[in-house]
């Protein structure tokens, strides 16, 4: 009986002593799987995003930047009424009541998204729910203050907050993310709490990345770019302004009829090619210039305004019978197709296959953006056709701001630079910033070809030019138009009708500030260069002339423009007052009010920005007791 007792004792010690080592090892002992299980009932692991640094323009004024908001998300195993529950959810956040059902009804799953990016509000509501099974994350919203100014450059964010496009791309390939998982607690019931703010707060960052568009230009050339688009029924309408101080873009803009929002994830300034057109033209005899094969003295025989080159022709967009020959600065004036080809032919294919290589054609820019084209150019040996076509710039396919770059270097001292778009990134806590600068290439052409160049150039813009009104009131220009046919987009040839007009120039001519770029994609009222592109560069250059203090060319004679200090001054007609004459001048072009007001010998100041008079004020000077006028302008 004694060892029986014994026994039982024994095994009911055993029994103890088994669970009081189970209980020992489930609970003082590390177990990587139950600690998994633990986590896996009490907490769930988010991905957090951090802060990305925001983008601000030229002067500091905030292009695109970063809010904190809250994203719901749900764990449906705790929901104990997904129907109930979706209804009063849906009604909040104004979504779709039975999408957000199927989400949260499945049992199986523990973690689902309900909706990203919530306000304080939306989310206040539904917390006041107090529904099991429901919980929120502080995330980072991307916000672009103006709207879709400067939309195709800076490019978009996705849901997960990693860059998309354009500068937003640039920041994710060049300014570390440290995207961390943060742990969500539960309470005891299992419901996911609210991560605290001190959580969020260590993936705040004070970058900021400073671009070198000014955004009042480019706000001023977007609305410029819209207006001839819709005047013109065209495509797209774009524009380039390069500050050659340091060859900083200055605007980027691009207007297209397009309404899928997949443009918005390519920026077609520096991602798509175009074929300009005679905007080439001064690279092609800048090439023979420099080569020394032609002179000044160049005078090419026009053949009647038709070339015949095997079984194709040549032909001038305008040809006078008068005019059976050209000297060169007429060939670049009135744009000669066949002036230029012969130009080539004597050039040979190889040595302007050069000359465009030295004007970074076929290379990126150097800009760095994501998704830059090279651009398109068969290299030699090509026949006389192709030669003389590629002289004046078809079968060259090249970016916009290829083009502008091409023009930069023209411009000032014959060295092919970068361009820049990023200045800087600057960290506002440490003081510490990255600074980023234009980088000197190579050199295209000789000190001597561009002197004569830029004569010749100068002359597109004058009397009988074609480029005439490209104009600049009190400014000296170079510049060249194009009209470029438009190739077909599935085959060989080119579309019928469908033309890329355009207009680059440089200003002012003595010490070049500007480099301007603008084209009217497939223009259905006008089509040529000269009737479309170049009153769009007036008004643009016009335009940062003003913004940007850009002394005039002759500084004594657009002292006494301004002034309107006229010798023979006049008074006005018998039966207008000046009130009379004041009120006329509202809503008036300032370039057509000037002239109305020269000859009656008024002072005259000019203030604001744009194109037309919105106010006109009037005012006694008193130390010679004649009216002043204010021309305010919008």
């Amino acid at each position: 009986m004694l060892n029986r007792i014994k026994i039982i004792l024994f095994l009911f010690l055993s029994l103890y002593g088994l669970l009081f080592l189970r209980s020992f090892y489930l609970q003082v002992l590390p177990n990587e799987r139950l600690t998994k299980w633990s986590e896996k009932q009490f907490h769930s692991s988010l991905k957090i995003n951090p802060r990305r640094p925001s983008i601000v323009d030229y002067n500091q004024k905030e292009l695109a930047f970063s809010v904190e908001s809250y994203s719901l998300f749900a764990d449906p195993h705790m929901i104990t009424q997904p129907k109930k529950v979706s209804r009063k959810i849906a009604k909040i956040l104004k979504i779709n009541h039975t999408n957000l059902y199927s989400k949260i009804k499945q049992k199986e799953k523990r973690f689902v998204w309900i909706k990203r990016f919530l306000t304080r509000s939306e989310r206040d509501k539904i917390l006041d729910l107090k529904s099991s099974g429901l919980g929120f994350i502080q995330e980072f919203k991307r916000v672009y203050p103006n709207e879709n100014l400067l939309g195709h450059s800076l490019g978009s964010v996705g849901v997960e907050g990693q860059g998309l496009s354009g500068v937003e791309l640039w920041i994710d390939r060049n300014i570390p993310q440290e995207t961390d998982f943060v742990t969500v607690p539960r309470d005891a019931k299992g419901r996911p709490l609210l991560i605290s703010e001190a959580l969020v707060q260590k993936l705040l960052r004070d970058q900021e990345v400073q671009l070198t568009i000014d955004r009042e230009s480019q706000h001023y050339i977007e609305k410029k770019l819209r207006q001839t688009r819709i005047e013109q029924g065209a495509n797209a309408v774009f524009s380039i302004v390069l500050d050659l101080e340091n060859h900083e873009i200055r605007a980027l803009a691009y207007d297209s009829n397009e309404l899928d929002n997949s443009i918005l994830y390519k920026n077609p300034l520096i991602n798509n090619v175009y074929e300009f057109g005679s905007v080439l033209k001064p690279l092609s005899i800048g090439a023979a210039l420099d080569e020394k094969i032609i002179s000044l003295n160049y005078v090419a025989h026009l053949e009647g305004g038709t070339l015949q080159i095997g079984n194709r022709r040549i032909k001038e967009s305008s040809y006078d019978p008068k005019t059976p020959e050209m000297n060169l600065t007429k060939i670049m004036s009135r744009s000669s197709n066949i002036g230029t080809a012969k130009i080539a032919f004597k050039l040979g294919d190889e040595k302007l296959f050069q000359a465009y290589q030295k004007f970074g054609f076929m290379q990126k820019t150097g800009v760095n953006l994501p998704g830059e084209s090279k651009g398109l150019l068969s290299p030699p040996p090509w026949s006389k056709h192709l030669l003389s076509n590629i002289s004046f710039g078809q079968g060259v396919a090249i970016t916009p701001l290829q083009l502008v770059m091409a023009y930069a270097a023209i411009a000032t001292d014959g060295q092919l630079r970068t361009p820049v778009l990023v200045k800087k990134i600057n960290d506002t806590l440490s003081g510490a910033e990255e600074v980023f600068k234009t980088q000197t290439l190579h050199p295209v052409f000789s000190p001597e070809t561009l002197d004569t160049l830029k004569k010749l150039m100068a002359a597109v813009v004058q009397t009988g030019g074609t480029g005439e009104k490209a104009k600049i009131l009190g400014y000296s220009l170079a510049g060249k138009t194009g009209t470029a046919q438009k190739a077909l987009e599935n085959g060989r040839g080119y579309k019928p009708k469908a033309y890329l007009s355009s207009f680059v120039g440089f200003f002012p001519l003595e010490k070049p500030k500007f480099v301007v770029l603008v084209a009217v994609d497939e223009p259905q009222k006008d089509y040529y260069g000269s009737q479309v592109a170049a009153p769009l560069f007036s008004d643009i250059g016009t335009y940062l002339t003003r913004r940007f203090g850009v002394p005039p060319s002759d500084p004594e004679a657009w002292d006494q423009l301004l002034s309107l200090k006229s010798k023979n001054q006049q008074s006005l007609p018998e039966s207008m007052d000046l009130a009379q004459f004041i009120q006329n001048l509202r809503g008036k072009n300032i370039n057509e009010a000037l002239k109305l007001i020269q000859p009656l010998g008024l002072s005259v100041r000019v203030r604001g920005q744009g194109e037309s008079i919105s106010e006109v004020v009037s005012t006694l000077e008193e130390d010679s007791e004649k009216e002043s006028l204010t021309l305010i302008l919008e």
